[in-house]
């Protein structure tokens, strides 16, 4: 056991100088009464970081316009890409423990993100026009394949394809409002998510209830 002869104290543990004066120790250390525990990055310094960086990234774009005084066109395309990042991060940190959830998130954030980018790179259509017609269709059928591949109850997971399905409608803005060039693929995706969760209220019927008894009380 250590000992402190300015103090007249004994010291358990494994320390180099004496906690209260800091004065030279001698003896030999003991084991530690309580384990060492690691300090670890919690999930909110981690947003905190992500976000100071993307705000980092806002002002150095606004920066570079003050000092050049020209609007250069791959300004947005970093703003998104910061954004995106961000966004991503969040969704992985607080969706880690459920990848049915963190890859639903991922698809709709990456068909958000070629929204945009076709957006601000001259409104040419292919993100509408294929996308997001085959994004959907390729939720449905990811969602299915992790819920069965991780033997998940069909209740956690059907939910899931009921949002897929009632996002795909968000298709017939695009086809009332003229943006969509090629009708047949949102249609197509539009009419295959729905097919395939009607199979599901026919076939599994009970499990539906079950999952919206369970989450909505109804």
């Amino acid at each position: 056991m250590l000992h402190c002869n300015r103090c007249k104290m004994d010291i358990i543990g494994n320390k180099t100088v004496c906690p209260l004066c800091e004065g030279p120790l001698t003896g030999e250390p003991s084991e530690d009464v309580y384990p060492y525990i690691p300090k670890t990055i919690s999930k909110a310094t981690i947003i905190r970081v992500s976000g100071f960086i993307f705000l980092a990234v806002l002002i150095a774009m606004w920066s570079v316009r003050a000092i050049t005084g020209n609007f250069y066109s791959w300004m947005p395309l970093v703003v998104l890409s910061a954004l995106i990042a961000f966004l991503d991060i969040c969704a992985t940190i607080y969706t880690r423990t459920n990848p049915l959830k963190m890859s639903v998130c991922q698809i709709y954030l990456g068909m958000i993100a070629c929204l945009i980018v076709d957006a601000l790179t001259g409104r040419h259509g292919w993100s509408i026009n294929w996308v997001l017609p085959f994004g959907f269709i390729g939720t449905m059928f990811l969602v299915l394949s992790l819920g069965l591949g991780l033997h998940m109850i069909f209740m956690d997971f059907v939910l899931y394809m009921l949002l897929d399905c009632v996002l795909s409608f968000l298709q017939l803005i695009f086809l009332k409002t003229g943006y969509t060039k090629i009708k047949i693929t949102p249609i197509i995706s539009i009419g295959s998510c729905l097919l395939f969760f009607l199979g599901i209220l026919i076939f599994r019927w009970r499990d539906f209830r079950s999952a919206s008894e369970r989450y909505f009380n109804i």
